[in-house]
């Protein structure tokens, strides 16, 4: 039923969170072309938030390999974007935080509002920002516009 969570549903949610997981935090080491491009040097804004994530990623993805047993479904599939919205935004006001030395709430305000495409900012002048961040933050709305089509797309459209 897809009333009901069970433990086994949570299992498969972790295990593919896993993946989902290891791309928030290859997309955190995108922005390292243009920190190096630009000569900005602010390289562990972004290593110390995309390694935590791909650790994480890939120890939930390795510890429930064997133990998750489930068929991804629909309520999966919908815990795990869940998930993941909630991940990347973290994660994106983690770099945010070490970047920018902004407060870690204020920070994920920026993240969260990128990914739901809002735009809105906390930056009170957006032009003096480092480019890498600058990338960061169109990457960000970028995959956030991705996210949104994405699921209206796998809500609007029926099952199977």
């Amino acid at each position: 039923m897809m009333r009901y969570i069970t433990k086994s549903d949570l299992l498969a949610v972790a295990h593919t969170s896993g993946n989902l997981m290891i791309g928030i935090g290859m997309m955190c080491l995108i922005p390292l072309i243009f920190d190096l491009i630009y000569f900005e040097f602010d390289v562990i804004s972004f290593v110390i938030p995309a390694l935590i994530s791909i650790l994480l990623g890939y120890g939930c993805r390795k510890y429930f390999e064997n133990i998750a047993k489930k068929k991804i479904r629909l309520k999966h599939g919908m815990m795990i974007s869940s998930f993941g919205w909630l991940w990347a935004s973290l994660i994106g006001g983690l770099v945010f935080m070490l970047a920018t030395n902004m407060p870690f709430i204020d920070a994920v305000f920026e993240s969260m509002s990128a990914l739901t495409g809002t735009g809105i900012t906390m930056f009170k002048n957006v032009e003096i920002l480092p480019h890498s961040i600058l990338f960061f933050r169109a990457l960000e709305q970028w995959i956030g516009g991705l996210g949104v089509v994405v699921m209206v797309i796998s809500v609007l459209t029926k099952p199977g």
